[in-house]
C-alpha cells in the first residue's frame, strides 16, 4: 500500500492510500440502486453488472489521528464517556456518502448537478444528517461534548464566478422584539430578520420570518430555537409555506432545523412573503422573558443561463456577504424582515361552538374520566388555568366563570 501523511494546524493527520481489501473486511452490504426502501441488498464484492464485477485494486483506505486536545478532552474522558463520531464523503460541493449512512446522501440523486447537468444533483444539494454518529471509546453513553442530537449539514460552497464576494455585516443590524403574553414576554430575535411589534395579551401567536428578493432563491438553510416550557409549534410541516418543492424540517425539542433546495425551479420570493412563518400556542401561563430565535445560516440566489443555474452565497455560516459586484448578482440585495400576527383562542370553549356554557363543563368532565376524546385544538380551550395538565381543576374554573364567579379563563 502507498500512502502519504498531511498535518492540518490543529494536529490533526491523515493518511490514504490504495490497496486490496481482504474479503472479510469488504463485507458491509448497501442499498441499490440508490434510495428505494424496497431495493435489494448487494455486496460489491460479489455482485456482477453490465460492467462486471467489482476492482477491489481501486478501493482506497483511510486513516485519521485526531490529537485529544483539538477535541478538548483527554483519554480519561474517551474511555469514560465516549465520544460520537461521522465520516461524510463528498464529491463536488456537497456529501455524497456518510457512515453511519443517512439517507439525506441519496435524496436529490436524479436532479442535476448545476454546474454538469449529466451528473447529480447529489454534488451540490443541501443535506441535513440526522443518523446518529458512531460510538468511539465507551459505548451507550450520551458525552457532553461533542453532541449528536444536532443534525450535521454539508452545504454548497462554490461561487458561479472567480470573483471573491466580500463579506460584511447585514446593512440594517438586527433587533428584538417583544412581544407581551400573560404576565411575560416573548421576545422574537434573529440574526438577520429584523422589525419590531407588539400587541396586546394573547395565548396564540404567528411569526413570519419574511423574505424579499430581486433575484430568484437557490437554497437555504435555517435553524428556530424556542422555549419548549412555555411554547409549543402547532404544525412543523407547514413552516415553509411558500417552499413548495426540496424542503426538508428535522424537529427536536425546542428546536427545529430546515433546509431547502431546488436548482431546476428556483424559488419566486420577488413579493414579500414568509420563508418562515411558525405558529405558536402558549403552553402555560409565565412571568418571565420567552425567547424565540430564527438563525439564518446559509441562502443563495441565482438565475439560469443556457440550461445552467449561476448561483451566489448571499448567506454563508451565519453571515450576510455583498456579492453584488459579481457578474450577474448586481441585484443580489435580499431584504428580511420580521412580522407577527395574534390569533386569540376562547378558553373553555371545549366543543368549539364558539361558546362557553355548561356543555363545555359536561364535556370536559367526560374527558377527564376517559369517556371522551378531545382533538388537540380542544385540548389547548381546555387547560383554561394554563398549568400543562387537562384535569378536575379545569372543570371547577369553567364551572365559576359560566356561574359569573370569576371574570375571565385563560
Amino acid at each position: 500500500m502507498s500512502s502519504f501523511g498531511k498535518n492540518i494546524t490543529i494536529g490533526l493527520k491523515f493518511y490514504y492510500g490504495g490497496f486490496e481489501l481482504t474479503h472479510e473486511t469488504n463485507q458491509e452490504k448497501r442499498k441499490h440502486p440508490s434510495f428505494f426502501n424496497d431495493a435489494d441488498w448487494v455486496d460489491y464484492k460479489t455482485f456482477k453488472g453490465s460492467q462486471g464485477t467489482h476492482d477491489t485494486k481501486y478501493d482506497s483506505f483511510y486513516e485519521m489521528k485526531i490529537p485529544f486536545s483539538a477535541l478538548g478532552i483527554d483519554k480519561n474522558y474517551l474511555e469514560t464517556n465516549g465520544i460520537g463520531a461521522m465520516l461524510v464523503a463528498t464529491r463536488g460541493e456537497s456529501g455524497i456518502d456518510c457512515i453511519p449512512y443517512d439517507d439525506t446522501m441519496l435524496d436529490n440523486t436524479t436532479g442535476e448537478y448545476s454546474s454538469d447537468a449529466s451528473t447529480s444533483a447529489e454534488k451540490d444539494d443541501i443535506d441535513v444528517i440526522t443518523s446518529e454518529f458512531a460510538r468511539i471509546g465507551k459505548s451507550g453513553v450520551n458525552p457532553t461534548q461533542p453532541t449528536t442530537a444536532k443534525p450535521t449539514t454539508v452545504s454548497p460552497t462554490t461561487q458561479p464566478t472567480t470573483a471573491q464576494p466580500t463579506t460584511v455585516s447585514p446593512t440594517t443590524q438586527p433587533t428584538a422584539a417583544t412581544y407581551p403574553v400573560s404576565e411575560g414576554k416573548v421576545e422574537v430575535t434573529s440574526n438577520l430578520f429584523t422589525g419590531t411589534q407588539t400587541y396586546n395579551e394573547s395565548n396564540t401567536f404567528t411569526v413570519d420570518f419574511d423574505l424579499e428578493s430581486a433575484m430568484k432563491i437557490v437554497n437555504g438553510q435555517w435553524k428556530l430555537t424556542y422555549d419548549s416550557n412555555y411554547l409549543s409549534i402547532r404544525n412543523v410541516d407547514g413552516l415553509m409555506p411558500y417552499i413548495s418543492s426540496g424542503a426538508m424540517i428535522n424537529a427536536e425539542e425546542g428546536a427545529v432545523y430546515g433546509a431547502f433546495s431546488n436548482v431546476n425551479n428556483l424559488y419566486n420570493f420577488t413579493s414579500k412573503k414568509a420563508m418562515v412563518s411558525v405558529t405558536f400556542d402558549v403552553k402555560k401561563k409565565f412571568d418571565k422573558t420567552v425567547n424565540v430565535n430564527l438563525e439564518l445560516q446559509e441562502l443563495s440566489v441565482g438565475y439560469s443561463q443556457n440550461g445552467v443555474t449561476k448561483y451566489a452565497n448571499v448567506v454563508k455560516n451565519g453571515i450576510y456577504r455583498d456579492v453584488t459586484s459579481q457578474t450577474g448578482f448586481s441585484n443580489a440585495k435580499p431584504k428580511f424582515t420580521t412580522d407577527l400576527y395574534v390569533s386569540d383562542i376562547l378558553y373553555g370553549d371545549v366543543n368549539n361552538d364558539g361558546n362557553v356554557t355548561v356543555d363545555d363543563v359536561t364535556l370536559l368532565q367526560l374527558y377527564v374520566a376517559g369517556d371522551k376524546s378531545l382533538d388537540a385544538n380542544a385540548q389547548l380551550k381546555a387547560d383554561v388555568n394554563r398549568d400543562g395538565i387537562i384535569d378536575i381543576l379545569d372543570c371547577t374554573e369553567i364551572q365559576l366563570y359560566v356561574a359569573g364567579n370569576i371574570p375571565n379563563l385563560g
